[in-house]
């Protein structure tokens, strides 16, 4: 690890023992003393938007990431600027029942034009167990009305490639998606109408049962992440621009995040380029071009930053504005914010 990045964990870490401690600045105080509604989010958030639209900017929102202590609140502050990201809807990991999605409500109250109260993903023990305090407290959080998005669950995720290389293959995590914890997650987001992110690697003998999912609950919001991933194409040869076509015409409940890998990088599993969306050069492929100008209201777009990735958020938003380049502006302007927008608020986006 490099010295700026020793330092950098230094002073998050001084943040995250700050708040366990209860410790907080005179505008955390007020921010825990009186608890923002969802319009007043929802205002500092318009605001903020409007304010990077008159730079000459399109702004973007940021539906995938996790948070934890290891990113630096000044440093997303500071890249958030630079890179004309309007808001970053942060989940953190679910490792204490007690705390659960607390450090997200935080870090929103701390930052409430930038932040998106985000309940905990499904990344750890306490989901891949499918037993236990997770759901129990995601229901309580999700109803309070505190949150605006559930975290990503994984149902279905190979290793990363970080993870791979790094032999940690405990994370290949296969959960039922009709299973007890995925009806309830199904109808929990029809109950609050919150939209839930999942990770459900495209295999081919799974399609069917996130189909099924869809179709029972239409009422349910869902974004699957990673549109245009392909790791083992031998196991996933029935995914691709045109069945997202026709499932995304036939379940307008189903929304999808553009988080992809590097173009051009392949995936250390198999060998496969497993960005199939983009080109060496960033520009979208003319059949994924072809997609999201078809469904220009379906898509957004995903950094799918982490604790032990935070450096990587400005390459990310740079590799999503190669490929928004490639789209005609309104279609761009739907995947980089208004598409999310409207999951958040419920509204449409006004000018």
């Amino acid at each position: 690890m490099d010295r700026r990045s020793v330092l950098r964990s230094l002073v998050a870490l001084a943040g995250w023992l700050a708040l366990g401690r209860g410790s907080a600045t005179a505008e955390q105080s007020a921010h825990a003393a009186t608890p923002l509604s969802a319009a007043d989010r929802i205002a500092r958030w318009q605001e903020r938007v409007r304010s990077i639209l008159k730079r000459g900017l399109l702004p973007i929102i940021d539906t995938e990431a996790t948070y934890g202590r290891d990113i630096p609140t000044d440093y997303m502050v500071e890249q958030m600027d630079k890179n004309g990201v309007a808001l970053v809807c942060f989940a953190p990991n679910f490792n204490d029942p007690k705390r659960g999605s607390r450090f997200s409500l935080d870090l929103a109250n701390e930052h409430p034009d930038r932040f998106v109260p985000t309940t905990c993903d499904g990344t750890t023990d306490y989901w891949f167990r499918q037993e236990g305090p997770f759901l129990e407290v995601i229901q309580r959080e999700a109803r309070s009305g505190d949150f605006l998005l559930m975290g990503e669950l994984e149902f279905r995720h190979f290793p990363s490639p970080r993870q791979y290389r790094d032999r940690k293959f405990w994370r290949d995590i296969s959960i039922p998606i009709d299973g007890p914890w995925g009806h309830a997650f199904f109808q929990l987001s029809v109950e609050t109408k919150l939209a839930f992110q999942i990770h459900y690697e495209p295999e081919d003998e799974l399609l069917a049962s996130l189909e099924k999912m869809l179709k029972a609950y239409p009422g349910a919001k869902v974004i699957w992440c990673h549109a245009g991933q392909v790791r083992y194409p031998a196991k996933q040869s029935a995914y691709g621009p045109d069945y997202l076509n026709r499932t995304l015409s036939q379940h307008p409940n189903l929304f999808c995040d553009l988080a992809l890998a590097a173009p051009g990088t392949s995936y250390p599993g198999s060998g496969f380029v497993h960005n199939t969306a983009q080109l060496s050069d960033g520009r979208l492929r003319p059949e994924w071009q072809k997609l999201l100008e078809a469904h220009p209201e379906r898509f957004t777009i995903g950094s799918d930053i982490a604790p032990d990735r935070p450096d990587d958020f400005p390459r990310k938003i740079a590799q999503s504005r190669k490929l928004l380049a490639s789209l005609p502006a309104e279609t761009a302007a739907r995947i980089a914010f208004q598409n999310a927008w409207r999951l958040l608020t419920g509204q449409g986006w006004t000018a």
